[in-house]
């Protein structure tokens, strides 16, 4: 709504719409932008087509009240050739992450990615870390907490594997990402921290969580964190 300053956090996706920006069970696949709220506003989700100029979407995430703010991501993680579109409640409530068909706006999934105590809010992507496993996966990274940790999860919300982005405590939150940084195989999970640090990126294999890269982005004195961009698409061999 105009006068609303709290941000908005972003997706890109493709789903079956038609020309006229209604959503279709069928037909060809068409690119949207996914918006979810910032905080201070109703946890609003929205879908445009690819320039914004039709919003094919638009519905409420979790309670009204709430006003901690959501992340959002997209990945086909149902395997049907249409991107499901994946939310991280904020700040507030206990770290509830929940996924819904594109098209329809049904719930297909619902969890908690941490203890129901912890109440820092969630970062969400999506991937296929798992190339032996069809569908994308769901990865969910802490936004304030004394450990920054990474999960992720299978389509319907069962822990396959967790991490810590970074070494040592820090309170900042760890935004995951996922990216092909090495030709073949599937792609690997980038991390970037919060506020209250330098921007820094790191790297990590899925299967074993080796470290492949880690560099720092952005100017010294730059503490106010950073969100790094979702890329699903493999390298070619």
């Amino acid at each position: 709504a105009p006068g609303f300053m709290g941000g908005v956090n972003v997706a890109a996706g493709v789903m079956r719409i038609d020309g006229t920006g209604v959503a279709r069970a069928v037909g060809g696949l068409l690119p949207v932008i996914i918006t979810g709220a910032g905080s201070g506003a109703q946890p609003n989700l929205a879908v445009f087509n690819f320039n914004g100029t039709v919003r094919v979407r638009s519905y409420l995430t979790f309670l009204e009240g709430f006003r901690g703010g959501i992340s959002v991501a997209s990945g086909d993680v149902n395997n049907d050739g249409s991107t499901e579109i994946i939310v991280g409640s904020g700040k507030g409530p206990a770290p509830h992450v929940v996924v819904f068909d594109a098209v329809t706006s049904t719930m297909k999934a619902s969890f908690f990615a941490f203890p129901r105590s912890y109440r820092g809010g969630v970062y969400v992507a999506s991937g296929e870390l798992d190339p032996t496993s069809p569908g994308c996966e769901v990865i969910v990274g802490t936004n304030a907490s004394p450990i920054p940790k990474v999960s992720i999860f299978s389509s319907t919300g069962q822990l396959l594997k967790t991490f810590n982005g970074f070494t040592g405590p820090f309170a900042g939150g760890v935004r995951p990402a996922v990216s092909d940084f090495v030709p073949g195989g599937s792609v690997e999970v980038v991390v970037v921290n919060g506020p209250q640090a330098r921007v820094h990126l790191r790297v990590f294999r899925f299967d074993n969580f080796a470290l492949l890269d880690s560099f720092f982005s952005g100017s010294t004195d730059n503490s106010l964190g950073a969100i790094v961009a979702n890329n699903p698409f493999r390298l070619p061999d």
